[in-house]
């Protein structure tokens, strides 16, 4: 499920003209929701909490996973040059294990 939604979100990235770069404010007013929702999850203990939790993470993470393979790419407003191929792995990297990880969250809560 992770390989197709990474594939998806990659090949958006590279064949639309929209430049997500640009979103880092959207991007930032969901890093403040996730948060406040994974407060929330800690005070209540609500499984749609949790669930609307793994929702946005993923979201946020899709958003991120689109971001850097831009930035990757170089056709955008914000780019990596080329010394900065170690931390735009990385990155991608990260963001394909977080999205791996909150996939394998959303689907055991939404099994129990």
């Amino acid at each position: 499920m992770t390989c197709c939604v990474v594939g998806a979100l990659t090949y958006y990235a590279f064949v639309t003209k929209n430049d997500f770069t640009v979103l880092g404010s959207f991007l930032l007013v969901l890093c403040t929701s996730l948060l406040l929702t994974m407060v929330l999850c800690f005070v209540f203990h609500s499984r749609f909490l949790r669930i609307l939790y793994c929702g946005l993470a993923i979201m946020l993470l899709g958003f991120y996973l689109i971001v850097d393979t831009q930035m990757l790419r170089g056709n955008s407003t914000v780019a990596f040059s080329e010394d900065d191929y170690i931390i735009a792995a990385l990155l991608i990297y990260s963001d394909i294990i977080n999205l791996f990880i909150q996939i394998l969250a959303l689907l055991a809560e939404s099994k129990d």
